[in-house]
C-alpha cells in the first residue's frame, strides 16, 4: 500500500491517495496520515470522501485501517473534509 497527499497552501483543497500496488492480491493494514501536513489538529474527527466510489468515512487521529481489493476498490482518492 502506498499513501500520499497533496494540499493547497491555504488547505482549502486536500486530497489523500491510498493505492494497492499489488495487481492480484488484497492489501489491508493501518496507514499513517500526517495530520500536520494536511492542516488538521491532533485528535480532531475529520471526513474522508472517496471521489471515485462516493463513500464518506469519519476518521479520528493519524492511524486508520484500509482494505483494498484488486477487482474492486483497489484505490481511494479521498477529499479531506474537516
Amino acid at each position: 500500500i502506498i499513501v500520499f497527499s497533496k494540499v493547497t497552501p491555504d488547505f482549502s483543497n486536500r486530497v489523500l491517495v491510498v493505492l494497492n500496488l499489488h495487481p492480484h492480491e488484497e492489501a489491508a493494514g493501518m496507514i499513517h496520515v500526517d495530520l500536520g501536513a494536511l492542516g488538521l489538529p491532533v485528535g480532531v474527527r475529520y471526513g474522508v470522501h472517496d471521489l471515485m466510489h462516493g463513500m464518506t468515512y469519519h476518521w479520528t487521529g493519524s492511524h486508520n485501517f484500509v482494505k483494498l481489493h484488486p477487482g474492486g476498490t483497489f484505490m481511494h482518492l479521498f477529499r479531506i473534509e474537516p
